[in-house]
Formats: C-alpha cells, structure tokens, sequence
C-alpha cells in the first residue's frame, strides 16, 4: 500500500506558500476600506461650531438645505477645526454686451485694409 500524505501520495507535489518564490505566489484581491459616517442636519454653521465632537475624531454635517456641508474635526489638544463645502453650482458670470459705433467700426477695418493692402491705402 503506497504511503499517505494528508489524503495525497508523498509523491503528490505540495506547496507551503512561505517557501514559493513570489512570482509563483497567487495574487491576493485586497478591497477598499469601508467607512461608516453619520450625517447629522443642522440648520447652519453656528450649530456645527457649538456640536460637541469626540477628540480625535471627525463628524460630517449638512445644511437642511442641503446647500452646504461642513466636517468638524476635534484634535487632542482640544482644538478643531470646521471645513466647508458649498453645494450650489456657482452663478454663472453676468455677460456684460460690448457695443461699437460705426465710426469706431469703420476706423478698425481701414486699419486692417491699410495692414493687408498698403499700397492702396497711399492711392
């Protein structure tokens, strides 16, 4: 009866990952960190200035508008600090209509003539 090694002959190759070389190794999939926040609504900043945080810790805040949020983070020394973000899209730019007269017009294209034909413009 031939010998046994954990239900495989002795002949039976087996590998113990430690002693593989790393290119034989098989790839490990790592995944992302989750993290679990909680989002507290506040009605404006002055809430999240005065809202006791944890030492070492950051909280998440949001606007019941939902217009801004802020993150407060409270160090050790007892210092925080409050990070804001505005979630409105910016105004856009009010677009200002540039006028020209017809004799400023005018004046423009026969500079422009003169640069392009200058012979002409001497005639």
């Amino acid at each position: 009866m031939p010998a046994f090694n954990n239900g495989f002959p002795v002949t039976y190759p087996q590998f113990n990952p430690y002693q593989m070389p790393q290119q034989m190794m098989p790839q490990q999939q790592m995944s992302q960190p989750t993290i679990h926040a909680d989002i507290i609504q506040v009605p404006g900043e002055q809430d999240v200035l005065n809202a006791n945080v944890a030492a070492g810790t950051s909280q998440i805040f949001i606007a019941k508008d939902d217009s801004t949020f802020w993150v407060k983070t409270a160090y050790p020394n007892g210092q925080s600090k409050v990070d804001a973000w505005d979630r409105r899209p910016p105004a856009p730019p009010a677009a200002t209509p540039a006028y020209v007269t017809k004799e400023e017009l005018d004046a423009r294209l026969a500079d422009i003539l003169a640069a392009i034909h200058p012979k002409e413009a001497e005639a």
